[in-house]
């Protein structure tokens, strides 16, 4: 073991090419199954994701029928776009299959009504609809959202004096598909009714949930890493050198764009800035200025030691003599 140590130190003051040893091809096999693992692991849950299962809507023959089909949401305004396929009984129809009657279907959500008229001898068609689902993205990704809607029908007919007369019409509410990323419950009721509630649940899927704590733990590490080389530096355990510089702001460049491809693209100020992603910005900055300060410090202790050098080869005085003792390794 100490003859190993020593190889390795060896080689770490000195690299140079050389083969694959055998502890180094098992630890290529190791890193190797544990990024298939985490590959693994990534694709079962993308694979496997909540899928808010097809229930058909129940049939009424005197009523509508409306499958609601979620398309997209979006988080940052608590809205999620839905399609809503309509159906009319057999008794709303003519022999051409055109709606006998004017009818219209009311869409209510907690903040918003909307309506569409439908009418005589036309035919229903599918709506798009815009639904309030709400939450509080500033808890990503750990943001769960809520929401509900009703689904009224109506025809309308006129009376033997001339008035509008509308009439409550059953409407039998179900659901297809979901949306990708989203885990996305809607209950519907069992069976048709004159004002019919849907009640929907979403999260964050647990593909995106984990690799979102992934690249936060990412963040989290390289400034880290800056501030412990910057110390190296700093305390003249390791020497400073100009080029070492642009690793840092590297590093400073990086985070931003990291923070900007977290899935879901939550808006800036989410508590993850102010618990993780402000920090690190700062402490990769704070490595950054150490760094810069260390090469500033070991460079001019450097050209006051050759000048001294130089001062003793010519035999030329110095005025105010700078120290011969080399950089302090001690910290």
């Amino acid at each position: 073991m100490s003859n190993y140590a020593d190889v390795r130190r060896r080689r770490q003051a000195k690299p140079e090419p050389r083969s694959l040893s055998g502890r180094g091809l098992a630890a290529l096999l190791v890193a190797f199954a544990i990024l298939a693992a985490a590959w693994g692991t990534v694709f079962y849950f993308y694979s496997n994701q909540q899928v808010n299962p097809d229930r058909p809507a129940p049939t009424d023959p005197a009523g509508v029928s409306a499958l609601i089909e979620p398309m997209e949401f979006r988080a940052i305004d608590d809205k999620m776009v839905a399609n809503l396929q309509l159906t009319p009984g057999p008794e709303l129809l003519d022999a051409a299959g055109a709606l006998k009657e004017d009818t219209t279907v009311t869409v209510n959500t907690s903040v918003s009504r909307q309506a569409f008229a439908f009418e005589k001898g036309k035919v229903m068609q599918t709506q798009e609809v815009t639904l309030s689902v709400i939450g509080n993205i500033q808890d990503y990704p750990n943001d769960t959202y809520a929401g509900s809607m009703t689904v009224a029908a109506q025809t309308l007919t006129r009376s033997a004096d001339g008035k509008l007369v509308a009439t409550e019409i059953p409407v039998a509410l179900g659901v297809v598909s979901s949306i990708d990323g989203w885990d996305t419950t809607i209950t519907t009721p069992d069976a048709p009714a004159l004002t019919a509630q849907a009640d929907i649940s979403t999260q964050r899927s647990g593909f995106i949930y984990w690799f979102a704590w992934a690249i936060l733990a990412l963040i989290t590490v390289l400034p880290i890493l800056g501030l412990a080389v910057a110390w190296l530096f700093i305390t003249n355990r390791r020497v400073s050198y100009l080029e070492y510089l642009g690793w840092f702001i590297g590093l400073v460049l990086a985070l931003p764009f990291l923070r900007r491809v977290l899935p879901g693209d939550p808006p800036l100020g989410c508590r993850i800035d102010v618990t993780v992603f402000f920090w690190c910005l700062v402490g990769a900055m704070v490595g950054m200025v150490l760094a810069v300060l260390a090469w500033y410090l070991q460079s001019r202790q450097r050209l006051l030691n050759r000048q001294y050098s130089e001062s003793e080869d010519t035999g030329i005085d110095v005025v105010n003599e700078p120290s011969k003792d080399r950089l302090n390794t001690n910290g």
